[in-house]
């Protein structure tokens, strides 16, 4: 079965993670998808979620599931707690905040 993750941008926030703070909390680390793994070394960058120019909301509304890179899902604490155990076998949860809430970055690898 296959799914297809695409952001609401007029209905939802987007999700900036801080890639300068990724760079120097992980130099080593990179965006492209190379599906391996990384939760040994992981340090979450700081990241935020934002109105883009396309948002039409009124209010902050921070989707349950995004995307983020090449290869990853985002998911809320919500989202986490109702896909975790479909999704576990297909990668890694990597353990991220933002100033909204936690998040869980879900990065597909071989275990």
């Amino acid at each position: 079965m296959s799914y297809l993750v695409d952001s609401d941008f007029e209905k939802y926030y987007s999700l900036a993670l801080d890639v300068s703070d990724l760079a120097k909390k992980m130099p080593s680390y990179s965006q492209r998808f190379r599906a391996k793994p990384r939760l040994d070394k992981w340090v979450a960058p700081k990241a935020h979620f934002y109105a883009s120019d396309n948002y039409t909301g009124k209010e902050e509304s921070i989707p349950d599931i995004t995307i983020w890179a090449l290869g990853n899902i985002v998911l809320s604490p919500r989202a986490f707690s109702a896909l975790k155990d479909i999704l576990n076998s297909s990668g890694e949860f990597l353990q991220h905040r933002t100033i909204q809430a936690a998040f869980k970055l879900l990065i597909f690898a071989s275990k």
